[in-house]
């Protein structure tokens, strides 16, 4: 949806939205939006249940987790290897509240859930990065998610309406 109204395209580097964290760190340049969204950022992160995990406490515990995650090494070059962690997912989430001046939660239900008729009020930002829980906005009843999977079969479209 950010794309599609032009706020960020996937060629742009993490560094081009949050120059004061990244931008001298050569191997972040090379991250690119679409690093973020297929989840190969190559930015060093371990498996590991949260509470378990030593990176995620320290993260979770800064003042300021974008620059402790600017702090985190590069240890695969971007855009080669799919790797699951939340840090990629947090930095996407910054990026898109930046560009639309929104929280993420609004954004969602401005852009995707209220032309669906999706009312989530479910939302527990207490848990995450600084109350970040961009993973609980999809705390979706079965009906709901089979709106969304309607809307990804209809190439984006709904009653007639294009949302994506």
């Amino acid at each position: 949806m950010a794309v599609q109204k032009k706020l960020i395209n996937v060629e742009d580097s993490v560094c081009d939205y949050f120059p004061e964290y990244f931008s001298g760190k050569n191997m972040y340049k090379r991250i690119k939006i679409k690093h973020l969204l297929t989840l190969s950022s190559g930015i060093y992160w371990r498996f590991g249940i949260h509470g378990s995990q030593p990176l995620w406490g320290r993260i979770q515990e800064s003042n300021n987790w974008l620059e402790e995650i600017s702090n985190l090494p590069i240890v695969f070059t971007p855009g080669t290897k799919f790797y699951y962690k939340e840090i990629d997912v947090y930095i996407l989430e910054q990026i898109l509240q930046r560009v639309t001046n929104m929280s993420i939660e609004s954004f969602i239900a401005k852009e995707l859930y209220d032309p669906l008729g999706i009312y989530c009020d479910k939302i527990d930002l207490s848990y995450g990065i600084n109350g970040s829980n961009v993973e609980n906005i999809s705390a979706l009843t079965a009906q709901e998610m089979l709106k969304i999977g309607e809307l990804v079969l209809n190439m984006g479209g709904v009653e007639g309406q294009q949302i994506l």
